[in-house]
């Protein structure tokens, strides 16, 4: 029966603590060392502790823009206080992309395959848990990229200014065209080096952090010259968290690709003519 006055009384004395509580929120990017700004006043480079009391607030809220040369802006806005006194918030930063002017007559590039090719057996990676490890290996010998791979080239190369197979299809009346154009260009990659890390963290529920991580060798392919013309390599790591072995597992065997989807990938070199 006591506790029925110690709520009351808890509830009278710390809440009005809460309503000036002082919230922090803990800001990282990838990459790191970029700027972030608080409704328009500069507090840091990330990783970066922005603190705040809710009652100093304006009544439009937060607004953190994150910005770094070279990358698209990440903004993103609090409006409701936050429930917990530390959030923690990582943006993953798109690099922004150059655009070129060519016109229609300008050689058309095609996307080939993604190909990704190791021995059978290979270890490729390692699922590690409180008391296990286990090795991921690589099942069969070669693999292709899925769809949404080859969908994704085709919006860079044509957001950049490239004529495409795709981007002449989206023109209006395009089925009405009797003579396609043939491709001059072929755009390849293949996957030279892959690597998978999980680790389990045991707690209330199983919570798997995963790294991907992996190499691209990219070729350009002259059909005119029936050559390999251009080669460059790019290499991309990702970071994610899942909740629930199955989940995981699905993701280590490649069944899930939800992960790779918000990777990023940085070129690690120059296109070099061959």
């Amino acid at each position: 029966m006591r506790f029925k006055h110690i709520i009351p009384f808890f509830l009278t004395c710390f809440l009005p603590l809460l309503a000036v509580a002082q919230f922090t929120y803990e800001v990282s990017s990838q990459p790191d060392a970029a700027d972030v700004y608080l409704n328009g006043v500069l507090q840091g480079k990330t990783p970066c502790k922005v603190k705040f009391l809710w009652q100093d607030v304006p009544d439009s809220g937060l607004v953190f823009r994150i910005k770094s040369p070279d990358y698209i802006d990440e903004v993103f806005a609090v409006t409701e206080k936050p429930r917990q006194i530390k959030t923690y918030r990582k943006v993953d930063l798109e690099k922004l992309r150059p655009h070129y002017t060519l016109d229609s007559a300008s050689a058309m590039i095609e996307f080939d395959k993604l190909l990704a090719e190791f021995a059978t057996g290979k270890e490729i990676g390692e699922v590690k848990d409180y008391r296990t490890s286990t090795k991921l290996t690589w099942d069969g010998f070669s693999r292709l990229g899925s769809d949404p791979i080859g969908v994704k080239t085709y919006d860079v190369l044509g957001s950049t200014g490239f004529n495409t197979p795709m981007k002449e299809s989206l023109q209006l009346f395009s089925s009405e065209k009797h003579k396609r154009k043939t491709a001059r260009f072929l755009l390849g990659a293949k996957v030279t080096d892959l690597w998978i890390a999980m680790t389990l963290y045991t707690g209330y529920s199983r919570v798997y952090d995963s790294e991907v991580r992996l190499t691209i060798e990219w070729q350009i392919f002259d059909r005119s010259l029936n050559k390999v013309v251009l080669q460059s390599t790019s290499s991309a790591t990702e970071k994610h968290r899942f909740e629930g072995e199955h989940h995981a597992r699905s993701f280590a065997a490649g069944r899930d690709h939800h992960g790779l989807r918000r990777g990023t990938l940085q070129v690690s070199g120059q296109w070099q003519a061959l």
